[in-house]
C-alpha cells in the first residue's frame, strides 16, 4: 500500500460568472473528478491498485476541507468588488493577489494527486492514460469550438432577467474585448500547464519543484484573474437595480440547495 503524506489542501478560490458563482464551482469540480473516473475504469486496474488510488483521492477530500472558511472569505470579498458601481483596480488586484496563495496551494494538491495516481500506474497503463487523457482534451476542445453552444449556455443563464438587446450586445462586447485581450495569457498558461504535465508524468516529483514552475507564471494567473473579475464587473453593471436583485436571490437560493444537500449526503452516510 501507498504511504500517504498529509496534503494541506485548501479549496481553489473559483471566480466563476457572477449570476453562478457556487453552483459552477461544484459543476467544474464535479467533471474534474469524473472525467478522472472514467479514464482510471478502462485500465484494467487491480485491486491493489484501486485501493490504493482510493486512499489518494480519500486523503486529498479530506486535507480539502482545511481552509474552506478562508476561502469563503476570500470569494465574499471578491464577489462584493465585483458587484460594486466603480471599478477598483488596486483592490481587486490585492485580492486576488492574495486569493493567488489558496490557488497555489490547491493547485499543488491537485498536482501532487495526479502524481501519486499515474505512479500507481504500470508503464502500459501510463500510456494508456496519456492517451485518454489527450483524446479527452481533444473532445473539449471541438465542443468549446461550437461557438452557437456557447452563445446559447451564456445566455441561457440570463434568460429569466429577461435581458433587452441593447444589454445582450453589450454583454457579447464585453466578452470579445476581453477574449482578444487575453490572447497572449492564455499562451502562456498553456505553457504552463504543459510544463506541469511533464513534472506530474515524472517519476521524481517535488513540491519545490512544482512551486518553483508556478512562480514563474504568478503575474500571469492573477492578471487573468483580474480579466475575468473586470468582466463580471461591467457585466454586473449593465444590470438594472431589478436584475441584480434576482442574481442575488438565486445566488442566495443556490447556496442553501448545496448547503441542504450537502446535509442530506452526510445524513445518508451515517
Amino acid at each position: 500500500m501507498l504511504k500517504l503524506k498529509t496534503l494541506l489542501t485548501p479549496i481553489a478560490l473559483s471566480l466563476a460568472l457572477v449570476v453562478a458563482i457556487p453552483a459552477i464551482a461544484k459543476k467544474d469540480r464535479d467533471h474534474n473528478r469524473d472525467g478522472m473516473r472514467q479514464i482510471l475504469s478502462q485500465l484494467s486496474l487491480t485491486d491493489v491498485q484501486k485501493q490504493d488510488i482510493r486512499e489518494i483521492m480519500k486523503q486529498s477530500r479530506q486535507d480539502g476541507r482545511v481552509f474552506k472558511e478562508d476561502t469563503s472569505t476570500f470569494r465574499s470579498e471578491i464577489q462584493t468588488l465585483i458587484q460594486s458601481n466603480e471599478w477598483d483596480q488596486s483592490a481587486i488586484e490585492s485580492a486576488l493577489a492574495q486569493s493567488q496563495s489558496v490557488q497555489t496551494d490547491k493547485m499543488l494538491q491537485r498536482a501532487t494527486q495526479k502524481n501519486l495516481v499515474w505512479n500507481a500506474l504500470t508503464t502500459e497503463q501510463q500510456t494508456k492514460f496519456a492517451s485518454l487523457v489527450a483524446e479527452n482534451n481533444e473532445n473539449l476542445e471541438s465542443k468549446d469550438s461550437n461557438t452557437k453552444g456557447k452563445h446559447k449556455r451564456k445566455y441561457g443563464m440570463f434568460k429569466k432577467l429577461a435581458l433587452t438587446d441593447e444589454q445582450k450586445a453589450g454583454i457579447k462586447t464585453i466578452r470579445e474585448q476581453a477574449r482578444e485581450s487575453d490572447k497572449n495569457i492564455r499562451a502562456k498558461l498553456k505553457e504552463f500547464k504543459k510544463a506541469e504535465r511533464a513534472l506530474i508524468t515524472s517519476s521524481d516529483f517535488s513540491s519545490e519543484d512544482w512551486l518553483a514552475l508556478s512562480a514563474e507564471y504568478q503575474s500571469d494567473f492573477v492578471a487573468m484573474s483580474v480579466s475575468k473579475a473586470n468582466v463580471r464587473h461591467d457585466v454586473w453593471n449593465m444590470l438594472t437595480a431589478e436584475q441584480q436583485q434576482k442574481v442575488t436571490e438565486r445566488i442566495e437560493k443556490m447556496q442553501d440547495r448545496k448547503k441542504h444537500g450537502k446535509k442530506h449526503k452526510k445524513q445518508q452516510t451515517v
